[in-house]
């Protein structure tokens, strides 16, 4: 199963092969789930959702808006599984930086005046993954979108890890932003910003092999 990410309602038919999932003021709040973290890490608590409470051979993730294809075309999930014979997981193509990950977001946080708050958080995640420090430092490219189709050994390989370094940061952010004043100024996505490219950097230390695949927004 593909599950379209959505925080929102849209009129769009869903594509056979796809169930939307909700997240955000969407979300249905069933079973074992993160839901109380979305604004804070978007995506993330859908593939929380979808890795504790469901049992499906194939497992993608796309957007509501943004979905995987070829030639202009959606992909069906027949054409996904052909691929997955060949690879680990379907990915967003590349996204190319003039400067290193590091600089690049710090570039962009900094008109919200919010880059220190971001090299804060950043300590953190090289405490608990020390390579992450050479990977944002040494990297101009980085996987976007946290948009992925896998199997669900590979899917629930990478859940693991991925969910027990991000959460107890994102954790700690969604406290200090209920409670400090100046912090809830701040864009409460900064913590996803780090997590999205956490995300990919996770993709590549695991030695996954990708295919890279066109995205289209409908």
């Amino acid at each position: 199963m593909i599950y379209i990410v959505k925080h929102r309602e849209y009129e769009n038919p869903v594509p056979k092969g796809y169930k939307e999932i909700g997240v955000g003021s969407l979300s249905k709040n069933e079973g074992d789930n993160i839901n109380e973290l979305n604004r804070h890490i978007n995506e993330a608590t859908a593939y929380y959702d979808i890795w504790k409470n469901t049992k499906d051979k194939t497992v993608g993730v796309v957007h509501y808006r943004r979905f995987f294809a070829e030639n202009g075309w959606i992909i069906e999930t027949k054409r996904a599984n052909e691929i997955l014979k060949d690879c680990d997981m379907i990915v967003s193509r590349k996204y190319h930086y003039s400067r290193n990950l590091y600089f690049a977001l710090k570039v962009e946080l900094a008109q919200g005046k919010e880059h220190e708050l971001y090299d804060k958080y950043l300590q953190m995640f090289y405490a608990v993954e020390p390579k992450f420090m050479d990977y944002m430092m040494n990297n101009y490219e980085f996987i976007p979108r946290e948009m992925m189709i896998t199997t669900r050994p590979v899917f629930n390989k990478f859940c693991e890890e991925y969910f027990d370094k991000i959460l107890p940061i994102a954790e700690k952010f969604r406290d200090e932003f209920n409670t400090d004043a100046v912090v809830a100024t701040k864009n409460p996505r900064l913590i996803g910003f780090i997590v999205e490219r956490f995300f990919s950097y996770l993709i590549e230390k695991n030695g996954f092999k990708t295919y890279e695949m066109d995205v289209v927004e409908v």
